[in-house]
């Protein structure tokens, strides 16, 4: 029997090996352009974690299609590759057993007609709900999350939160995976309407990892705060709180925050990327000590449980947020769709997208930017150095 030191440390690989498994699905699935370096390195670390956590041998049929795809680099091999890593995946989760919890969680529907007077941007949401449905015998669930779901949305800020998670039969084959991301692409331009300035599409995870569910994925009460566009809305997940990621999520952020010292965000998409980042941070806290709340009421309790960490960054930069504006084309969707066909309006949406992405930030001057950062910085290596201690 492991002691407990050993089990926590075979928890950690497990843990690495999700989340190499859902990086490598969502970069097939949510990716333009697929590059063979970016899957190599996702698939060795994944083979690097299964190792430590003393996986043994792969399957025949996992080992020579691995091989295949390092030998000849042709990436038509991932469909196959992908299906042949769940079941891998899932013979360790199906036996993991480090004390996870077992929820039930429902979820609400999203009902477009509800809410199609609260702002024009849940047509997108209403769309990417009708798209999906090609694929919905692919899908557990997939919902909406954050400020959309919860009809508090800034029109200027908010971006569209969600989770698509898929099932078993999504696996039985590569050409399911294909024609899932054949769907995806049809529909991620979306995120662009919801805000032009979005920095990711959906995230992906599946029934797996709802068997042994690390809460640093996504936090449960954000589903619980959801509405489901296609799928169940009622799902039982094993939850487990794993220090490790927690740590890891401050970690990167830290690394990231330090490495802006030196190259600073130059457009105004990266400079909101880096204003969302801060505002997970308060959530990130509360996270390390178990304390799961809605991200809204996150910077509040932060305060209460944090009182030696100084937050007055985030508060500049809620300012900053309250007075964002992005110009959004989608406003006029219907009427583009009226003159050109779908496929050509979508195309012009990207384009728009990447056009509003390059543009400056002019809300503060590069002064105020470089100090706010400089703050940022050292706010999210003191939080690293407290959760630690």
């Amino acid at each position: 029997m492991d002691t407990k030191e050993q089990s926590t440390q075979k928890l950690n690989h497990l843990h690495q090996m999700q989340i190499w498994f859902n990086g490598i699905l969502s970069g097939y699935l949510n990716s333009n352009t697929l590059i063979y370096d970016t899957f190599n390195d996702k698939l060795r670390k994944y083979f690097f974690s299964r190792d430590d956590f003393g996986g043994g041998s792969a399957d025949p049929q996992l080992k020579k299609t691995i091989q295949s795809f390092f030998d000849e680099r042709k990436l038509d091999k991932l469909p196959e590759l992908i299906t042949l890593l769940y079941h891998d995946l899932g013979n360790f989760i199906n036996k993991a057993d480090y004390g996870a919890e077992y929820k039930k969680i429902t979820i609400d529907n999203f009902e477009y007609e509800k809410v199609k007077d609260l702002s024009y941007k849940y047509k997108a949401v209403n769309k990417m709900k009708e798209n999906l449905e090609s694929v919905s015998s692919f899908i557990e669930t997939c919902f909406i999350h954050g400020s959309f779901a919860t009809h508090d949305l800034l029109e200027g800020w908010s971006d569209l939160d969600s989770m698509l998670i898929l099932n078993d039969k999504a696996f039985e084959s590569g050409n399911n995976l294909c024609m899932i991301r054949e769907c995806l692409h049809k529909t991620n331009f979306l995120f662009y309407a919801a805000d032009p300035l979005a920095h990711h599409f959906f995230q992906i995870t599946t029934t797996l990892d709802l068997d042994y569910y690390p809460q640093s994925f996504l936090p449960l009460i954000a589903y619980e705060q959801g509405l489901v566009l296609v799928g169940d809305s009622t799902l039982g997940i094993r939850a487990y709180d794993n220090d490790a990621g927690k740590l890891d999520k401050l970690q990167k952020l830290v690394n990231r925050f330090k490495n802006k010292q030196k190259n600073p965000s130059s457009t105004i998409s990266e400079f909101k990327l880096d204003l969302s980042h801060l505002f997970l941070l308060p959530s990130f806290l509360l996270q390390a000590k178990g304390i799961y709340v809605y991200k809204k009421d996150s910077f509040e309790r932060v305060k209460q449980e944090y009182p030696n960490l100084d937050f007055s960054v985030i508060d500049r930069a809620s300012e900053l947020r309250e007075k964002w504006g992005t110009p959004n084309l989608f406003r006029y969707y219907q009427a583009l769709l009226n003159i050109f066909p779908s496929g050509l309006s979508d195309f012009i949406f990207r384009s728009y997208a990447r056009l509003v992405k390059g543009r400056k930030s002019g809300l503060i001057t590069p002064e105020e930017q470089k100090e706010l950062i400089k703050d940022t910085y050292v706010l999210f290596k003191d939080s690293l150095e407290t959760v630690k201690n």
